[in-house]
């Protein structure tokens, strides 16, 4: 019966096996190679039959009585990698001829000799149910690895978890890295790996990927990595490193294992997608909810309380415009809706983060390129505030260059009640951040008496005072088709520029003076007049008001 199967059959094994009585007369060096499998074959060069870790069996018999030709025969043997060559004995002589012994000793290749009782069938049995033996033990090996490693996805016990069973299960140190180089876990085994050594690790990583061929295994100094590249949707958000002694290769049980985490901590980064991208969605509605004026106030404030906001405390909302002050090849390279969508939600995290960081607990929400933030706010000094807003906006403006932010902020309110309101007034304030020409943040209070009165005034007193100051041009552009009062709002907000206004507006300056002639005509004003373009600017911000609160312009 074979012996109790071994990781891999080894030449040894054979040798060691009482019922085989297999003589080893030359090539002890290669003892400890491993066997793939058995051939018997007559002819002087068999090797277009055999495969690496093969042992071959002959007799001997096509072989002459040459030196040459025995010499030449063990060196064809050697090159193709063959685990051991067994020659019969007391077929054409007593054992292997002297010279198959000198040159096969020269190799490293093992030669035992095999006595004329044993036949070569007892020695293919023996070889070929070993290996079932041992396929069957490494299958068994590996299906109970792969069951261990998927119970700690299932448990949700987290990469960390798996990483470190990867490494006790292996026996290699085992290193996971994010897309940035920074290591995730790392699980040291036999090879103890410092900080400074996991950097030049991750070098080593990324100069072969820059060539487009990672290769499977690489030497570094005394050691040997494997790298295993972990994509979700066709990019690299983790990469798998394994760290052994540089004289040993990896198995084909590892290799097996290694494919499975692979897949492992793909899953486990989608689950966590799905599961953020869940809480960004339920975020996201709550706000929309709060802004409208929908839904029920005391499910608002349950749901404002999950998020360790308290709505019976002071509160505040932040409105950020996206500006883009050059064209970053950070946006140019976002070539899909799905890159710019993970780049706003990270924008979004961040500020959720740097308000958190500050113990405000917040929300945020993403509309196209406007990000909508409600937090707790503490009873802070205007500049205190103004401060701890403009480092929110920074630490999200440093997530992708060339962009900045131009942001509101308002009052302070409490209860569910006061958001459409406090959303009024920030987008407000980003109106007037955007009227200055530059990237910047702008408090409610920042805003003059008059724009403050107005955003006061209910529904009905805003929809009075807009239609009395910009009603008729609406009119005339609802029956024209025109663009006056675009054209009114964009002079007012360039600082009465003609020339900064036609640009804005792809127009001659020609066509921008006609307008402007048209719009006094049509409200018998003068532009000239600044008590005339006071109460238009505040018509016009009482139409913007109207619109934020979800009620359309007159």
């Amino acid at each position: 019966m074979p012996a109790q199967p071994r990781s891999r059959l080894t030449v040894q094994d054979l040798l060691d096996e009482p019922a085989l009585g297999l003589t080893l007369v030359a090539g002890k060096r290669g003892a400890t190679r491993q066997v793939g499998g058995v051939h018997i074959s007559e002819m002087v060069d068999p090797t277009p039959w055999l495969a690496p870790r093969d042992v071959l069996l002959t007799t001997g018999l096509a072989l002459k009585d040459n030196a040459k030709v025995h010499r030449e025969y063990v060196q064809r043997l050697s090159e193709a990698g063959l685990a051991a060559l067994g020659y019969a004995a007391g077929i054409t002589e007593e054992g292997a001829p002297a010279t198959v012994m000198e040159a096969a000793e020269e190799t490293g290749l093992p030669l035992f000799e095999v006595s004329y009782e044993v036949p070569f069938k007892s020695i293919t049995s023996y070889i070929f149910t070993s290996l079932l033996s041992t396929d069957m033990h490494r299958l068994r090996r590996s299906l109970s690895v792969q069951n261990h490693l998927l119970s700690l996805l299932v448990e949700e016990k987290g990469a960390d978890h798996l990483v470190s069973s990867l490494s006790m299960l292996l026996s290699v140190t085992v290193i996971l890295y994010d897309a940035a180089g920074d290591v995730v876990s790392l699980a040291p085994h036999r090879v103890r790996i410092d900080k400074a050594q996991a950097e030049r690790i991750w070098k080593a990583y990324t100069d072969a990927a820059r060539t487009g061929e990672l290769p499977r295994e690489m030497a570094f100094g005394d050691l040997r990595l494997v790298f295993r590249e972990v994509r979700t949707r066709g990019r690299v958000n983790r990469v798998l490193a394994l760290a052994l002694p540089a004289r040993e290769h990896m198995e084909e049980l590892t290799d097996v294992v290694l494919g499975y985490s692979q897949k492992l901590l793909a899953l486990d980064l989608l689950k966590s997608r799905d599961s953020a991208l869940l809480q960004r969605k339920l975020r996201a509605d709550l706000l929309d909810e709060l802004i409208a004026g929908t839904g029920v106030d005391a499910d608002h404030d349950r749901r404002l309380l999950t998020y360790h906001i308290d709505p019976a405390r002071p509160l505040r909302l932040l409105v950020f415009d996206t500006v883009k002050t050059s064209a970053p090849a950070a946006i140019r390279d976002m070539r899909t809706q799905e890159q710019l969508e993970e780049a706003r939600a990270e924008i979004q995290a961040t500020v959720e983060a740097a308000l958190a960081d500050q113990g405000m607990p917040a929300i945020a929400m993403s509309r196209g390129d406007t990000l909508i933030v409600l937090f707790q706010a503490p009873r802070l000094e205007q500049e205190e505030l103004r401060g701890a807003a403009q480092a929110v906006r920074g630490r999200a403006e440093t997530l992708v260059q060339g962009v900045r932010l131009r942001g509101g902020l308002s009052e302070a309110f409490t209860g569910a009640r006061g958001v459409p309101r406090a959303h009024a007034q920030a987008r407000e304030a980003v109106r007037l951040a955007a009227s200055s020409g530059r990237p910047e943040l702008i408090l409610f209070s920042d805003l003059g008496p008059s724009i403050r009165a107005l955003e006061n005034q209910d529904v009905e007193q805003l929809a009075l005072f807009y239609e009395s100051t910009i009603g008729r041009l609406r009119q005339h552009d609802s029956a024209q088709n025109d663009e006056l009062v675009h054209s009114l709002e964009v002079f007012l907000e360039e600082r009465r520029s003609v020339s900064q206004s036609a640009k804005r507006l792809y127009v001659h300056q020609n066509t921008m003076r006609y307008r402007l002639k048209k719009i006094e005509t049509l409200l018998g004003i003068d532009l000239d007049d600044s008590e005339t373009l006071v109460d238009l600017y505040l018509g016009l911000r009482a139409g913007a008001i109207l619109q934020d609160r979800g009620r359309s312009k007159p």
